[in-house]
C-alpha cells in the first residue's frame, strides 16, 4: 500500500449570524439571513 500525505490549509471562512444548524433554515426564502463567504490572499514566492 502506498502511503500519501495530504496538507489542508484554510483559504477562506464563512460568515454568518446563524449559529445553531437546527434552527436554520434549510432554503433561503424560508428567512435565511445573508451570508458571506471571505477567501484569503495566497502569495506563493
Amino acid at each position: 500500500m502506498v502511503e500519501t500525505g495530504y496538507t489542508l490549509n484554510p483559504i477562506g471562512v464563512v460568515r454568518s449570524s446563524l449559529t445553531d444548524r437546527e434552527e436554520a433554515p434549510r432554503q433561503g426564502y424560508e428567512g435565511a439571513p445573508a451570508g458571506a463567504i471571505r477567501g484569503h490572499v495566497i502569495i506563493e514566492v
